[in-house]
């Protein structure tokens, strides 16, 4: 159990996680799953948009990502179409009822208002939207400083934007090769300017550089910018990396290993419970203005409910769950666009969910949300156990209602889902582990995004 809790684990917002060696898809059963399966009528449906364009890669971020090239950009906004309509052709009415879209990446913006307009239409026209469907999408402050750019997302009905900051400091942005800090404050101030309610950045901690009390300041610094919600995620760097590579090179990388250093970030979690004016929101989402998360986050990790949501997702890389069958797209742009020619959709990857594996999975996604209501566990042995160990550990309490992490335990989050890992699921993925290690593959999609020979490391 200690050793669980040595190092923080990044947040779990999957599972069980799929693999390129053991999942891959010959004779896909996925028509055949859906038809016979019962959909419950109170669970909503969200869309998932993903767009593997960057401008420029940042050195720390392993997705996949390509340039975006007028002719690969045009191919791509073509082949979403399709998926999409294969999707609202192919899935039961119960399930194209859509309660929010959400445009993720690589970065959304840079295909252009045109790109996301059409996109966008094919939505409204191909299934049910809900009249107050949360449309939102990420962003760069490359676009999102452009006073235009930023009424026309509101035009073609975007509700909620977010963007990636990571960090206020001049000499971290850049040093690792970010825009400065004027150009975040322009894009903060027309996204207030031009009527948006619902503006959201992400921070990030444990660069080598930092010290706990500079992400606080950074954490109160946003809100005073009107900032809804700060989603905060800690620096992963993995093997065979340019991240891995710029660090030692600069003499950090010691720095960033060094267990002291990481666990000096409990720090930031300490003051949030301290803090009476913000809300964990989710176990590295923060707010004083909100109290829960979005429709599209709540459902896409399950709605804190036994199969609670379904999410649909289409693009590269994109991930789907459909209560009790998972899949994921082809990685590669490419890949993507020649299966959505040949199949009309893009599933790579494939599994379908035991009764057991859909029960650890609600413990699995539970910490994200901080909480889970005693009414909706849906106990087998092993996570009854699990629940026992953590509760008698105190990484989890309980009260009448509900079992739930403290603020200053959400730091922890990650390494609390990990503890309901099936015996079958950490085998699986140590193999893969080792497998991704071995082939050289990046360990978030197991493709060679960021991977260099460790030669040249």
């Amino acid at each position: 159990m200690v050793e669980m809790f040595k190092v923080k684990d990044t947040e779990h917002y999957d599972y069980p996680q799929l693999s390129i060696f053991n999942d891959a898809v010959g004779n896909s059963r996925f028509e055949n799953l859906i038809k016979k399966n019962t959909y419950k009528p109170d669970r909503n449906t969200v869309l998932y948009v993903h767009v593997p364009f960057c401008k420029s890669f940042c050195v720390f971020c392993n997705y996949y990502k390509v340039k975006p090239e007028k002719k690969v950009v045009d191919q791509f906004v073509e082949a979403i179409i399709v998926e999409l309509k294969h999707y609202s052709e192919t899935l039961p009415s119960e399930v194209k009822i859509i309660s929010a879209v959400h445009f993720g990446g690589g970065t959304p913006s840079s295909i252009g208002i045109t790109g996301l307009q059409r996109i966008v239409d094919t939505i409204n026209k191909s299934f049910t939207v809900k009249e107050d469907c949360l449309f939102s999408t990420e962003g760069h402050i490359r676009e999102l400083q452009d006073a235009e750019f930023i009424k026309e997302l509101k035009r073609i009905g975007f509700k909620r934007v977010s963007f990636g900051v990571q960090s206020f400091t001049p000499e971290i942005r850049k040093k690792y090769g970010l825009l400065p800090v004027r150009q975040v404050e322009q894009t903060l101030h027309n996204l207030a300017e031009y009527g948006f309610d619902d503006y959201n950045i992400d921070l990030m901690y444990n660069f080598p550089e930092q010290h706990f009390e500079e992400i606080i300041g950074d954490i109160n610094r946003a809100f005073e910018y009107g900032v809804n919600c700060i989603d905060l995620y800690s620096l992963n760097v993995f093997p065979n990396t340019r991240m891995e590579g710029f660090m030692k090179k600069n003499e950090t990388y010691k720095k960033y290993i060094d267990i002291d250093q990481r666990y000096a970030y409990t720090g930031i979690y300490n003051y949030l419970q301290n803090d009476k004016e913000c809300n964990m929101v989710m176990s590295n989402t923060i707010s004083r203005k909100s109290d829960r998360p979005n429709l599209y986050l709540e459902t896409h990790l399950g709605a804190n409910k036994l199969d609670g949501g379904r999410i649909i997702g289409v693009g590269p890389s994109s991930r789907g769950y459909l209560d009790g069958f998972i899949y994921k797209n082809y990685v590669n742009v490419n890949d993507y666009v020649k299966a959505i020619h040949e199949s009309r959709h893009a599933r790579h990857l494939e599994h379908e969910l035991t009764e057991c594996e859909r029960q650890n999975r609600l413990f699995v996604m539970f910490p994200n949300f901080t909480y889970l209501r005693i009414e909706d566990a849906v106990f087998n042995e092993f996570t009854r156990k699990t629940m026992d160990l953590l509760l008698e550990n105190k990484y989890v309490y309980e009260d009448d209602k509900k079992f739930y992490i403290k603020p200053v335990d959400c730091y922890w989050a990650g390494n609390i889902s990990g503890m309901f890992y099936s015996g079958e699921q950490k085998e699986k993925m140590i193999k893969t582990l080792l497998l991704n290690r071995k082939n050289k593959l990046n360990m978030y999609n197991q493709d060679k995004m960021q991977i260099v020979e460790r030669e040249d490391i």
